[in-house]
């Protein structure tokens, strides 16, 4: 609903006689609105040994909007700012700090982001014969499901992580790694909730860690996997080495709330065609399974949407994991019908993943509606392969529909 504001504008000088005493009212003039001041933040960066480096900054206000993704300076208005980066060491030319300072900006400023003093992360595992992957740190702004990686590295085993640590409201401090054992995965990671660590130890013991016994079923899912990705409190990532498919392994994970998120693709690298996701909360010492790529898809809960005068439908979650919370399936195409009562008011046809995806269509009159979507899936590469049990998801609605018409308020 929009609501509306009247403005009485006296255009001329009123003489008002209150016991002998003349009052006068000026004109009133309407304002102009004039756009916020812009100052320059610029942003220099000194690395562990004291030697200067060329920045590569982010930027971020503190309620939460993007300025800079990597840069020297940026101009923004007055207001109060976190900027981070991970300050690269040329020494040796493989590791970084991750470095962050708060600032209010009210005019030209300069923050310098200072590794010097910076406290290496102190990480390990209780566990032989394993050997240890990707490390990630990184720094998130805001609070639960608001929160926003700010800036991050990864240094790749057996490199170090730094981080240079400071106090902020605003801040969360993610630190992810993971090791590799002959039939399990070993993840440690830990969340430092007020800015960056002043004691950054994450030591995980397979006894008091969560056991996830990950399955990966390749029913389903005829395009090869590429990565797994997983993230930690949601914030920061880590992508684990590839696991072909089918897999079953167990995942020794830190305690926490955690997401994991698996992409496939035709080729190597190629654009991901194929997405499953989903997050659970583990506790120490319990065990749990994960399922992944279930022996038949059907269709998730998506509906067709109204408003004012319009229908849409997106079928893009009509081939989904059952038991998979989120992701998308670019491997299929459909069509989508609405009618009312004999006739057919539209018709689309819709590629997944394409530039048409969704069916939208304005309608006029008051009736009752069917839509029906069918939708057909392949693998890219343009064979069928026999393990692909879910080829078609047929889906059909009927519900009776009032358009709004006119210009409602």
């Amino acid at each position: 609903m929009r609501g509306s504001a009247r403005l009485l504008i006296i255009s001329s000088v009123m003489a008002l006689a209150l016991g002998g005493v003349t009052a006068s009212i000026a004109p009133a003039t309407a304002q102009a609105t004039h756009p916020a001041a812009l100052f320059k933040l610029t942003i220099s960066e000194i690395d562990r040994d004291g030697t200067a480096v060329k920045a590569d900054a982010f930027v971020e206000s503190t309620s939460g909007v993007s300025y800079l993704n990597g840069g020297q300076s940026v101009k923004v208005p007055a207001g109060r700012y976190v900027v981070a980066a991970g300050v690269w060491r040329p020494a040796d030319g493989s590791t970084e700090t991750l470095v962050a300072d708060q600032v209010h900006v009210t005019g030209p400023t300069h923050v310098t982001l200072n590794a010097q003093g910076a406290i290496a992360v102190d990480d390990a595992i209780g566990a032989t014969g394993v050997t240890q992957g990707a490390q990630t740190a990184s720094v998130c702004i805001g609070s639960g499901i608001e929160e926003n990686e700010l800036a991050g590295f990864l240094v790749e085993s057996p490199g170090t992580v730094y981080v240079k640590p400071m106090a902020s409201k605003v801040l969360t401090t993610v630190y992810q790694t993971y090791w590799v054992g002959s039939s399990a995965l070993y993840e440690v990671a830990g969340a430092f909730k007020g800015g960056i660590p002043a004691h950054p130890d994450y030591h995980g013991n397979p006894a008091t860690m969560a056991a996830v016994n990950v399955q990966l079923r390749n029913f389903e899912n005829a395009t090869p996997l590429q990565a797994v990705i997983e993230t930690y409190d949601g914030c920061g990532t880590t992508t684990l080495s590839p696991v072909p498919l089918p897999s079953s392994y167990t995942d020794y994970r830190t305690p926490g709330n955690w997401n994991t998120n698996l992409n496939f693709a035709v080729t190597s690298g190629g654009t991901v065609t194929r997405d499953l996701y989903t997050e659970g909360d583990y506790k120490a010492g319990h065990s749990y399974t994960e399922l992944f790529g279930s022996a038949v898809a059907g269709p998730g809960a998506d509906y067709p949407e109204t408003d004012q005068s319009t229908i849409a439908f997106s079928p893009a979650n009509q081939f989904s994991d059952p038991v998979i919370k989120l992701g998308f399936d670019c491997e299929a195409k459909a069509t989508v019908t609405l009618t009312r009562a004999s006739v057919t008011v539209a018709k689309q046809k819709l590629t997944f993943c394409g530039k048409s995806e969704e069916f939208s269509k304005q309608v006029k009159k008051t009736g009752w509606y069917t839509m029906t979507a069918v939708a057909n899936r392949w693998n890219p590469g343009g064979a069928l392969p026999a393990r692909l049990l879910s080829t078609q998801v047929s889906l059909a609605w009927r519900f009776k529909f009032t358009p709004v018409t006119g210009h409602p308020i």
